[in-house]
């Protein structure tokens, strides 16, 4: 793998998708943070980005 090599997730759009199925978002976000953390190991960068007004990211913290 070249150095500097990494990942970026964009999830668009999620804000209806939570508000109707906020468990199902915190799920996500749990498998999301578990991935960036194996992908650490592994020196490799991993973001997921979910553009999202801080009020409703709030929402989605487990």
């Amino acid at each position: 793998m070249v150095a500097g090599a990494g990942y970026v997730l964009l999830i668009e759009h999620a804000g209806a998708w939570q508000a109707q199925h906020s468990d199902d978002a915190a799920t996500l976000i749990e498998i999301l943070n578990d991935a960036a953390q194996d992908w650490a190991k592994a020196r490799t960068a991993f973001w997921a980005l979910l553009p999202l007004p801080q009020a409703e990211l709030a929402q989605m913290a487990p």
